[in-house]
């Protein structure tokens, strides 16, 4: 506190460039030549897979996070992100989208879309015409709703060409509008423009850069991915860079600056004070004296109920890191970002690509379109630098062509291949493997404190083991077993039983369970050398549902009586109206309040008078609870099973994987309009009489080269 910015800013990080051997007849997409290197890049190919993608991600409140376990807070990213950049897509989009769009991708210089990304989506229209009419009919039609916002239209200069800028002063909207031949930019940072038209007027693009050549090489555009996803290692220097730490610190002072704002409101009104704006706040003793007054002269601003930050806008759309200038530090800033400097230039000298590709395929039979497919991801680290990785990727141990077969009725399987490595040299190459077996846990389905753990671990179906040296078993007790039968059982404390046999070291705490596995296990070929592999098969089904439903249940329990629980504190402790309970501390959340139960937030009054808030999902009662009978978890409403495997070569780790996943039924389509290319619903809605329906190529999935398999599949 109280420091001036008066040091100059640091140098970044001098990084080291592998030596990358590139072929020059890799064929690349156009697209990625006007994309700058620094850029993380995901291109999607066709408008309908962008849209497939898009309607998945909304499947799940704008978060695919939210697939795995439901939250409680709803950040609406998805819809954050159309708001900013000034598009939405309608049902048109759908029908009509790839005969506008010929290739698109989104790109950006980070992913902090909770609080103000620098991102953009970048087009190649196969009808620039089209494409342009309807993106400047959505941008009047935005420019027409938000004009009470302050939302202005304006051209300006970047590069010596015209840029459209649509913006409010608060950075909610804040879209960038350019133009190269059939190519549009639309994205929320100025630098991002600038550095669009700097590659199209000669400086590198990303598609020239050795890594990404190097990258289409063994990821060749014949794959047809659905979705490729590319962070080159310049993107993630940016982050790293002295422009991101520094002002990702004084962002997040900003944000909390903010916060703190609020609550000294919500304070003095508790208290009976008067005072709301920042100076009585101050001089009531609500917040301290050098509030808000920072370094590089920004704080925040009072608008009425809205508070801004005076640089960087309303939280959440702060701008982007790239569009905020940083011409000198504090000399905490500089001490700071030198320590970090200097354990990158000591420990990681080096950053390393990353590379996704997505292919979807259709699983469906005999025609019937029932949203099953299949995602075939493919992930690959190259160049790959293994040593600042440190004892994690020592324990890998090599690739083998080996593989241990799975016993009948095994739901989820495990198995790697791997050594002590740093941490443990002494420890020999071997495989660890695990399972668990597809029936009834003998347990109350409440996971929590560690005797229920323990209790859980000694009633789950499952095994581990190791060959042909019992390797990291070794760490455990085994020696308080004493001799093994005849059979080569024997029992260790709490109730564990050892099972050894050709060389396999098998551990499980039931049995019968150990000894029905036991004798399927078996070193066999592999038709590909890994180090790790996985398979787990559709839980939805296995006579393990109720307890992996039992186990998010009491997740999303939690997370639903925490929300209600924060909303009841704001009335007790800070005299919040408990009707306004809701919006403040959504408002205090930068977010929406979800019940991940599936019910709704209501207010109730209680008899006596009081009221509270509960949800919808909840038991009538004053303890409220849900009935974990009437819960459907959403992994087991989409996953349908997934086979893994991971490979560390000198220079590479790549893993491939195969998820199928059951999709939500999708909403009727419109009819074919016979002229209106409207892709962004800035205009008027076409007419028709629905009674033939044109299918989008987005649902057009192709057939797998395999079908769909209960059993492991072998990588």
């Amino acid at each position: 506190l109280g420091q001036l910015a008066d040091q100059p800013v640091p140098d970044d990080v001098l990084w080291q460039q592998p030596a990358i051997e590139v072929n020059e007849q890799v064929a690349i997409e156009p697209i990625a030549a006007l994309v700058p290197p620094e850029c993380f890049y995901i291109r999607f190919g066709k408008f309908s897979n962008y849209l497939w993608m898009n309607r998945l991600t909304r499947d799940y409140g704008g978060d695919l996070a939210n697939m795995i376990a439901g939250r409680g807070l709803d950040r609406q990213m998805t819809a954050g992100i159309e708001r900013q950049l000034a598009v939405k897509y309608n049902e048109l989009s759908e029908l009509v989208g790839d005969q506008v769009v010929n290739d698109l991708a989104l790109i950006g210089r980070d992913t902090f879309f909770n609080s103000g990304a620098a991102f953009g989506l970048l087009f190649e229209a196969k009808n620039a015409f089209l494409f342009q009419t309807s993106v400047q009919q959505e941008r009047a039609a935005v420019l027409a709703r938000e004009k009470e916002n302050g939302a202005t239209e304006q051209s300006i200069e970047i590069a010596g060409r015209k840029v459209s800028l649509l913006s409010t002063p608060d950075n909610r909207i804040r879209s960038f509008f350019a133009a190269h031949e059939n190519y549009r930019l639309i994205t929320s940072s100025r630098a991002i423009v600038e550095r669009f038209y700097a590659v199209i007027d000669g400086e590198q693009s990303l598609a020239q850069t050795p890594e990404y050549v190097y990258t289409r090489a063994y990821m060749p555009l014949e794959r047809e991915d659905t979705i490729f996803i590319y962070l080159p290692s310049a993107f993630f220097r940016g982050l790293v860079s002295p422009q991101y730490q520094i002002e990702l610190t004084r962002r997040m002072k900003a944000e909390a600056d903010i916060e703190l704002l609020r609550l000294a409101r919500l304070t003095a009104r508790n208290e009976g004070s008067p005072a709301q704006s920042i100076d009585e706040l101050v001089a009531g003793g609500f917040l301290p004296r050098e509030f808000g007054r920072r370094p590089d002269g920004s704080g925040p601003i009072e608008a009425g109920d809205t508070i801004l930050d005076s640089r960087r806008g309303a939280r959440g759309s702060f701008l982007p890191i790239p569009d905020v200038e940083l011409t000198a530090v504090t000399r905490d800033e500089a001490f700071n970002y030198a320590q970090r400097a200097q354990f990158y230039r000591e420990n990681w000298q080096q950053m390393d690509p990353l590379v996704v590709g997505i292919r979807r395929y259709s699983l469906e039979q005999d025609g019937a379109d029932k949203g099953l497919e299949r995602l075939v991801i493919d992930a690959n680290v190259a160049p790959f630098a293994e040593q600042k990785y440190g004892w994690i990727m020592s324990l890998l141990g090599p690739p083998t062509n080996e593989r241990i077969t799975t016993a009948p009725g095994d739901i989820i399987s495990l198995q790697a291949s791997v050594r002590g490595g740093l941490l443990s040299p002494n420890v020999p190459p071997h495989h660890l493997f695990l399972g668990i077996q597809d029936s009834v846990p003998a347990t109350d389905l409440k996971p929590g404190g560690l005797l229920k753990t323990l209790r859980m671990l000694q009633t789950t179906p499952g095994y581990l083991g190791a060959w042909p040296k019992p390797g990291f078993l070794d760490w455990l007790p085994l020696g308080l077993a004493g001799e093994p039968d005849i059979y080569g059982f024997s029992q260790l404390p709490l109730g564990l039983w050892r099972r050894q046999f050709e060389g396999f070291s098998v551990l499980s705490f039931n049995r019968d369970v150990l000894a029905h596995v036991t004798d399927y296990l078996d070193p066999v070929p592999a038709e590909n050398a890994a180090q790790i592999r996985l398979h787990v098969g559709d839980l939805s089904t296995s006579q393990l549902s109720a307890w992996v439903n039992a186990m998010l249940f009491e997740r999303a329990s939690q997370a639903s009586a925490g929300n209600v629980q924060l909303m009841h504190t704001l009335t007790t402790q800070l005299g919040v109206p408990a009707a306004e309970a809701k919006e403040t501390a959504e408002q205090l959340l930068g977010a929406k309040l979800i019940c991940p139960l599936g019910g709704e937030y209501e207010l109730v009054a209680l008899e006596g008078g009081a009221d509270i808030w509960r949800s919808t999902a909840w038991l009538p009662g004053p303890n409220g609870e849900s009935p974990v009978a009437d819960y459907q978890a959403t992994l087991l409403e989409w996953f349908r099973g997934l086979d893994a495997g991971l490979t560390k070569e000198a220079d590479r780790l790549f893993v491939h994987a195969e998820l199928d996943m059951q999709r939500k039924p999708s909403e009727p389509k419109p009819a074919l309009p016979l002229f209106n290319f409207n892709l962004f619903g800035g205009g008027s809605k076409p007419s028709g009489d629905g009674k033939s329906e044109a299918k989008p190529a987005e649902s057009e999935s192709p057939k797998p080269r395999a079908t769909n398999s209960k059993g492991p599949r072998d990588f």
